[in-house]
């Protein structure tokens, strides 16, 4: 296996694995005629105790509770700069909160929470990671189940109807391009100027194959798109394990070409004098963000009111000045870019929660080696 991806591998593999725990220690016995203790109320209780107040009371309820707590831990697969922006404004609202993040690649930020739910060690408060990734956390019992009121404003397209995640944050994935190895009107704008002989060696993506696999399905259906994968596969594409590993080797000319890799990290790239652009492609396809809170959240207080911060419109304004916003009634920045496109493919719940294993083991069998 390639050994920019073979990290990635492990990860996504032990994140899979069922972790044996220890059995809990058993309580001391009670005294004799002493009543036992109350049951600490779990963060669902918590949070469903809370959403049953008056809005006001709820507010200053979950603030005094939050402040008392004095923490929120937020594991993140988000753009830097992104956290940190989050992270400032949601302690200037709320300064007796100190937010901290946990940041790494999907796939170890997935791994991390499920081994710590499994051991009943949980230090993380919300989790934030793409549709597949949540759906995993949420399969894996890892995710509590937290209605915000502030999912009111938001489609039905964007919830989990059970109230565990929301889906705050849209992206566009792209084709970029290294400006001194490529020109654009060289760069392919559709799935199959990818399979251009002309293009062997010079195109890379990342390991995250399965969503992209299963939205050439939808675009091509099974049959054909197994046929156009072969084809794809024969112009060796690079595998990277993350989008920022993709867009420095778009940056540094290991790749000329990069394809279904994130707008807003070629922009980054771009910003900092990376010679660099983009193309939109049709079919586009469309990364979503989910938010959620975790089911043994050490701070259920403060992970509630992150989660209501992400979701209001303070918080999708927040958004909006690096990606796309979810929440009805908010401008779609990169709107202007799709004007024209025939095709829009979302990497939604529905598309990626079924046959994301198969799909995943056919991408590796075709491009990770």
């Amino acid at each position: 296996m390639d050994a920019r991806v073979k990290g990635f591998g492990l990860a996504l593999a032990t994140a899979l694995l069922v972790l044996a725990c220890a059995p809990a220690p058993s309580a001391a016995p009670a005294a004799s005629g002493a009543k036992p203790a109350a049951a600490a109320q779990s963060p669902e209780q918590l949070w469903a105790a809370a959403n049953a107040l008056p809005a006001a009371e709820r507010q200053a309820k979950l603030v005094a509770e939050a402040t008392r707590e004095g923490k929120l831990i937020w594991y993140t697969t988000g753009d830097v700069t992104a956290i940190e922006r989050r992270k400032e404004a949601f302690q200037k609202k709320y300064p007796g909160i100190k937010a901290e993040h946990f940041k790494a690649d999907v796939a170890e930020v997935l791994q991390r929470l499920l081994t710590e739910h499994r051991a009943g060690t949980t230090f993380a408060d919300v989790f934030e990671a793409p549709s597949l990734e949540a759906l995993s956390a949420q399969q894996g019992g890892a995710l509590g189940r937290y209605p915000s009121p502030e999912r009111a404003a938001f489609g039905p397209e964007f919830l989990d109807a059970d109230g565990y995640w929301s889906l705050f944050r849209q992206e566009l994935e792209v084709v970029g391009y290294n400006t001194n190895l490529a020109k654009k009107d060289g760069v392919p704008t559709s799935l199959e100027g990818l399979v251009d002989p002309a293009l062997k060696g010079k195109l890379g993506r990342t390991a995250l194959g399965a969503r992209w696999v299963q939205g050439v399905f939808q675009v091509m259906g099974e049959e054909q798109g197994r046929a156009y994968l072969q084809k794809l596969a024969a112009n060796q594409p690079r595998i990277y394990a993350s989008n920022t590993a993709l867009a420095s080797a778009l940056s540094s000319g290991e790749v000329a070409i990069a394809f279904d890799v994130h707008l807003e990290q070629v922009r980054a790239s771009k910003q900092k004098g990376a010679p660099v652009d983009v193309v939109v492609p049709d079919p586009i396809f469309l990364q979503v963000g989910a938010i959620a809170a975790t089911k043994n959240a050490p701070h259920p207080h403060a992970a509630a009111l992150f989660v209501d911060f992400i979701l209001s419109e303070e918080g999708q304004m927040l958004v909006a000045n690096m990606q796309n916003p979810t929440r009805k009634g908010l401008e779609f920045p990169d709107s202007p870019l799709l004007k024209g496109i025939k095709k829009i493919v979302t990497y939604s719940p529905d598309l990626v929660g079924k046959g994301g294993t198969e799909a995943q083991k056919l991408f590796e069998q075709l491009f990770v080696r």
